[in-house]
């Protein structure tokens, strides 16, 4: 697992449960029975949150709006324009950092600030763990062709794209009324 998420918002604010927590699960408002659906909207971007509290260029301790960045192997981050490594508090709202890593320049940044995970991704697939989840491209604006399998389009970190899912209730009569995403995917530090 890496610091690629699902969000359920266009803010990028709001992330489905990953790795075994399911403190926000994606939900389904699907009951009833055979064929009965849901399709909504969801965002595909890397792990984010927001600055809480304006720090200058010279702080080595940042909070975020969000216990966020836990994992330790993929710990650079940027706000803005200022490439920074996390160095402590991974998977907290307290981050130690050393400044203007990686050639960037250290710089203030307001409250509120977008924090993102330095990386680019490649050859990404959301998968559905069963028949009655899957996915389609957004097409302006609406879902594209549904499949089990979805390959989407490379990311860099300060993109995202915007997917559809879609839940059906089985011929059988019976749904899991929590969708759980599989995503796949290579990726390395943005230059």
């Amino acid at each position: 697992m890496g610091p690629l998420r699902i969000y359920s918002d266009l803010a990028l604010t709001d992330m489905f449960s990953r790795g075994g927590n399911f403190s926000n699960p994606d939900t389904s408002d699907v009951s009833g029975s055979y064929p009965q659906n849901s399709a909504k909207a969801i965002y595909v971007a890397p792990e984010q949150g927001l600055l809480s509290g304006a720090i200058d260029d010279s702080q080595i301790q940042i909070e975020t709006s969000a216990a966020l960045f836990a994992l330790t192997n993929w710990s650079q981050i940027i706000i803005n324009s200022e490439v920074m490594l996390i160095t402590a508090g991974h998977g907290t709202t307290t981050l130690t950092v050393t400044r203007a890593y990686a050639g960037s320049s250290a710089a203030a940044h307001v409250d509120g600030a977008a924090v993102v995970a330095h990386y680019n991704f490649t050859n990404i697939k959301i998968l559905s763990p069963d028949s009655s989840l899957t996915h389609a491209l957004d097409v302006a604006g609406s879902p594209g062709s549904y499949a089990a399998t979805l390959a989407l389009s490379n990311l860099a970190y300060n993109a995202y794209q915007k997917i559809w899912r879609k839940v059906v209730v089985s011929a059988g009569g019976t749904f899991n009324s929590t969708p759980l995403h599989r995503l796949s995917y290579t990726f390395d530090k943005a230059a």
